[in-house]
């Protein structure tokens, strides 16, 4: 813990990584004021050095640099590949697909996934349990800045059980955890700029774009609007589906591409 806590506190560990902290300093109190001070002091160091500012023609001699080594190395990367091997031809060319066929997962797919397994787990404990939507949109908006409207009336099998805190790519993020007939499902949210979504498979509903996709085992469904990307997990995607209620009373429709049949939620 004393070895992770401080690549934890600067947002240098992966999701997964990041999520094992979190459950550790859930129940160990010594770590916890470990990590209490040293976020303190880290705050109190932020707010009291002066910002510094780069010199004038620093990016652009940063920039030169960068440019110069890719050259070189778009230049070993050419005579490699002209070399007369039909063997190393072929490896290039699977490897190729193969980079094209998987693409990388993205840090806000992977973390929400990570946390929904360890809170299915019982690893990860909630900081509000509450049935209530106004009580825990009351703690969003308090804790993470975060306006959300939840459903107020019942939405089907979903129940709210409550919510806490974590950390994703270094930005502050919701967790907010459902029951569906005994079976989770979470719904993560966190600040949009910079994030990027993940999935195989389109929905446009008005002028939102939904992704759906298989990661570990589950099903995901994210989306980006008005400055929030969100995304469910579960087990189904039509739990995922189902439960975009959660945020919109009424039912809605996700239109999907030409040539796939148009669902309900």
């Amino acid at each position: 813990m004393r070895k992770l806590l401080h690549p934890y506190l600067d947002g240098e560990l992966n999701a997964r990584d990041a999520i094992e902290i979190q459950s550790h300093l859930e129940g160990c109190r010594d770590c916890a004021a470990l990590y209490r001070n040293e976020k303190l002091y880290l705050d109190v160091l932020k707010v009291s050095l002066p910002r510094t500012h780069a010199p004038v023609g620093l990016e652009g001699k940063v920039k030169q640099a960068l440019n110069k080594v890719t050259e070189r190395k778009q230049g070993v990367r050419l005579k490699w590949m002209l070399v007369p091997s039909f063997a190393v031809a072929l490896i290039v060319l699977a490897t190729s697909v193969f980079l094209v066929r998987q693409p990388s997962v993205p840090e806000f797919v992977d973390a929400a996934v990570a946390t929904h397994e360890s809170y299915a787990a019982h690893d990860l404990a909630l900081e509000v349990t509450s049935s209530d939507p106004l009580q825990v949109s009351k703690w969003v908006r308090e804790q993470a800045g975060f306006t959300i409207a939840l459903a107020q009336g019942p939405v089907k099998n979903l129940k709210l059980m409550g919510g806490r805190l974590v950390q994703i790519d270094g930005k502050k993020a919701v967790f907010l955890a459902y029951d569906v007939g005994g079976r989770p499902l979470s719904l993560v949210m966190t600040a949009a700029d910079g994030v990027r979504l993940f999935g195989s498979q389109e929905m446009i509903d008005k002028d939102v774009r939904f992704y759906q996709s298989s990661y570990h085992g589950l099903q995901t469904l994210s989306w980006a609007l008005e400055g929030l990307a969100y995304v469910f997990v579960s087990d189904a995607q039509d739990i995922n589906r189902q439960a975009c209620q959660i945020c919109h009373s009424s039912a809605r429709r996700l239109q999907e591409p030409v040539g796939r049949q148009v669902k309900s939620i």
